[in-house]
């Protein structure tokens, strides 16, 4: 008999994506929200090892919602504050996340949390982890000041 997935059995050591040092960008307001995000993969990938992705996939699917929100609101009113030059390239980055949530969203809608479902969003998001986070991002610390990247952002 499998063994049954339960939320208190996380442990964020132990399988999938983990946050390693050279994965921070200095700006300690976006690397927490950046650690989040790898935890929630990571409890996704967890529960994908006790059959019980699926019992996941919907928190995880808010989670994102808020996270395209909060945390790309954030980063694009850093980059005007600072005038980033990669900001335009950042924004269009930042909507074609919201589409691909959106057309994983109809994909859960249409077909529940199935194997399908599942594999796409842990594709999708490591991609985005390795894509986006560990290059582009990294490019906003170039114009901000030791001040700047400690301070939480709004």
């Amino acid at each position: 008999m499998r063994p049954t997935w339960q939320p208190e059995m996380y442990d964020p050591h132990n399988v999938g994506p983990t946050w390693r040092p050279h994965m921070a960008t200095g700006l300690e307001w976006q690397d927490q929200r950046h650690q989040e995000l790898l935890n929630k993969l990571d409890e996704l990938c967890q529960a994908v090892q006790y059959y019980a992705g699926a019992s996941v996939v919907n928190g995880l699917l808010d989670f994102l919602d808020d996270y395209s929100q909060s945390h790309f609101r954030q980063e694009e009113q850093y980059m005007a504050r600072n005038k980033c030059g990669s900001c335009a390239e950042h924004q269009q980055c930042h909507e074609l996340f919201k589409v691909q949530l959106h057309d994983v969203r109809a994909l859960y809608a249409s077909q529940g949390p199935s194997t399908l479902v599942i594999l796409k969003l842990q594709t999708w998001l490591r991609r985005w982890l390795a894509m986006h986070i560990l290059t582009l991002d990294r490019h906003l610390t170039d114009s901000a000041s030791p001040e700047q990247q400690s301070r939480p952002q709004p």
